[in-house]
């Protein structure tokens, strides 16, 4: 069995449901891993790009899943049959994209959402707690010299959040990759703050604002 690396294996923990869809799933590592392990009966593995599809492809029938998991071409979620997909995985992408795809199609509200993002985490926090979802566990991992978030989104339909919240989610002081994650936002944090200081002074006092919160909270 082909095992995930720490990024991918924290979104297969995070599945809860017997039907996990891929969303850019490139190799299919994640959609196999979970029929294989049996932490899902079936899973649908999409991409954009006909290559990724290929090589998903290659993995699935390699590692004898290819009758649990069907492939989709596809940008996105709205191509898609989600009839009982309990779970949409998305990534590996940047956040800006992932609130996208999830945002874009309402059938979404009735799954749990995984999304672990390359860059602008806090962008999809936003726009997901603005369109009433919640965190419903996040979890930060060491994986290949990165410290890289993972967060398990269910729409609530409550819209009120902390401003905290859209840069630390879910995520505690008391677990160690988590404060490592924090500790690494906060410092980009503060040299975006002085750099923009001159140019655009509001911007650099809210980055200042929202680094006392945090700080408050998490003692760093």
């Amino acid at each position: 069995m082909i095992l995930p690396d720490k990024r991918l294996a924290v979104c297969a923990d995070l599945v809860t449901g017997g039907f996990a869809a891929d969303i850019g799933t490139d190799h299919a590592y994640l959609p196999s891993f979970l029929v294989r392990s049996g932490k899902c009966e079936r899973a649908i593995a999409s991409d954009i790009n006909p290559g990724p599809l290929e090589a998903a492809r290659r993995t699935l029938i390699g590692e004898g899943t290819a009758d649990r998991v069907e492939l989709f071409l596809a940008d996105g979620t709205k191509d898609l049959p989600l009839e009982g997909v309990t779970d949409i995985i998305c990534a590996g992408m940047g956040g800006e994209l992932i609130s996208r795809i999830i945002l874009e199609d309402e059938r979404t509200r009735e799954m749990h959402i995984i999304a672990q993002p390359m860059s602008r985490a806090e962008h999809l926090r936003k726009s997901l707690f603005e369109a009433g979802f919640s965190i419903d566990e996040e979890r930060a991992v060491r994986s290949k010299g990165h410290v890289y978030t993972a967060a398990r989104f269910v729409y609530t339909g409550r819209r009120e959040y902390d401003e905290a919240a859209v840069y630390t989610g879910g995520l505690s002081p008391l677990r160690e990759d988590d404060r490592e994650y924090v500790r690494l936002m906060c410092e980009r944090m503060k040299k975006a703050a002085i750099g923009m200081a001159a140019a655009r002074p509001d911007e650099a006092a809210y980055n200042e604002h929202i680094l006392a919160l945090i700080g408050e909270k998490w003692k760093l």
